[in-house]
């Protein structure tokens, strides 16, 4: 409801004035304001969507939510306002605003030259917990990525399109591990999708990441570079695998590749080379005098019962390196030495069954006197 018109305005050109409140399935709410000008050649309207339940409104009207996610409390609130701006070249929105459950967002956007599209954006988050949104354990993402699939085997979006735009994250939860003060600029062109590069902060260090996304082909084509350094390895083991034996500064690199038309064709293509250090660190709460101690697991010993104090293998520098192919993670090269002992790991990490078969071993340094 609301009002159109009236359709002359003294001074106004010809501008149609728009003010009116819209409802869909009782559960959204919003309101439009502004005005057509030109004989409705531009646009200038403030829009605003009252809070509403996502999920609720797919139930209202009888749908299924099309993404499953590990918490069922995700998309249970929205509200968003702003201002957006039209014309014959260009539209564009800015200064939205608004609440996605617990994150608040700011988001522009700018589509111009319609023969030959350029598209800017910016969108800010100030923290997300992206592990709430992903799909729960055996349920693999293709639904998201069917629908980039889609876009990118479309014939009707093959027409070359500018994009430049950025995204931040003041602090985002993934996989269980936290990286703060995320910067992601993105560039389009020729649909190819690159970032250069992606950074954040992550348990004292840095991490930056280059990605390069080509859509030209039948099948997306990835192309990733990986680096750290300083990275504390303690709270990032606990996080990640629930394992706190290893200590010391994290430096990585990594480079791969991949293709796929879903989620799992690209795991299982990944290949490429990785190569890990650890500095002024040390293993805790590993015994290597006791063969039947493994790596796997808690340490199984309290520091504060006062009756033994966990072994501590102390080293100035481990080095790691694997080969990765169709997706499982072959160790090479993997291991550390002290003065006294000496470790030695090999074995593969698969990442698409998420299993790890590594074997350990160990032994003592000999030394020659005379």
């Amino acid at each position: 409801d609301g009002t159109i018109g009236p359709l002359k305005v003294q001074g106004s050109r010809g501008a149609l004035p728009v003010d009116l409140s819209f409802s869909a399935a009782n559960v959204l709410h919003g309101k439009v304001q502004g005005m057509f000008n030109e004989q409705g050649m531009a646009s200038d309207f403030a829009i605003g969507v009252s809070p509403f339940s996502p999920r609720e409104f797919f139930a209202a009207c009888d749908l299924p939510f099309p993404l499953a996610t590990n918490d069922l409390q995700v998309f249970t609130k929205f509200d968003m306002e702003m201002m957006v701006q039209g014309g014959k070249e260009k539209i564009a929105i800015e200064k939205a605003t608004g609440h996605l459950d617990d994150s608040t967002f700011f988001f522009n956007f700018e589509a111009k030259n319609p023969d030959s599209p350029e598209v800017g954006f910016s969108l800010e988050l100030d923290h997300v917990d992206l592990d709430r949104y992903l799909p729960p354990a055996g349920k693999t993402p293709d639904e998201a990525v069917k629908i980039v699939e889609d876009v990118a085997s479309d014939r009707r979006s093959a027409r070359e399109i500018d994009l430049t735009g950025v995204l931040k994250i003041g602090e985002l939860k993934a996989f269980g591990s936290t990286v703060t003060e995320v910067n992601i600029p993105v560039q389009g062109k020729n649909r190819v999708l690159t970032t250069s590069p992606a950074t954040g902060v992550a348990y004292g260090g840095k991490v930056a990441t280059y990605l390069s996304l080509d859509l030209q082909g039948n099948d997306p084509a990835l192309q990733a570079t990986l680096a750290s350094q300083g990275v504390a390895a303690t709270p990032l083991l606990r996080d990640l695998f629930d394992w706190d034996k290893l200590h010391g500064t994290l430096v990585m690199e990594m480079e791969m590749q991949a293709t796929g038309n879903t989620f799992l064709a690209m795991q299982k293509s990944v290949n490429g080379k990785a190569k890990l250090q650890v500095q002024d660190g040390a293993l805790v709460g590993i015994d290597l005098a006791r063969p039947e101690v493994t790596f796997g697991g808690s340490n199984g010993v309290n520091p504060d019962d006062g009756t033994e104090k966990p072994p501590r293998i102390e080293f100035a520098e481990a080095k790691g390196a694997a080969t990765i192919k169709h997706g499982i993670f072959y160790l090479e090269e993997t291991g550390l030495s002290t003065p006294v002992n000496w470790v030695q790991l090999s074995g593969t990490v698969d990442t698409i069954l998420r299993q790890l078969d590594v074997q350990v071993e160990s032994g003592f340094v000999a030394t020659v006197k005379g």
